[in-house]
């Protein structure tokens, strides 16, 4: 078993769609979840906004693999402070709850 993080790509935009819709229905059952949810949430239509990202050039999006199985997923954006310096900020992070185990999404 060999578990990676590469650049995500297009091709992979209705796994990374599965995998954002699961982050918010696990974290929706969370204690606060359900307000998370609705104010902080990746928003439908989930496959536009990721498309987005994926097309950002402020923009980077990972996919975090098993064996070349996409089971997780990053966003962070880039911005500009107003002293020059750069900032990322991320904006989603998930990895399935079996590969959590063996270390996709450290």
């Amino acid at each position: 078993m060999v578990e990676a993080a590469r650049l995500a790509s297009t091709d992979d935009l209705p796994r990374l769609v599965e995998l954002a819709r699961a982050a918010v229905e696990e974290l929706r059952a969370t204690k606060g979840g359900e307000v998370w949810a609705r104010r902080e949430a990746r928003r439908e239509p989930v496959d536009a906004s990721l498309a987005i990202d994926l097309a950002g050039a402020d923009t980077l999006v990972l996919a975090g693999t098993i064996d070349d199985a996409v089971v997780g997923y990053a966003v962070a954006a880039t911005e500009v402070l107003s002293d020059g310096s750069l900032l990322a900020r991320l904006i989603d992070l998930y990895a399935e709850p079996e590969a959590r185990e063996v270390g996709v999404g450290e």
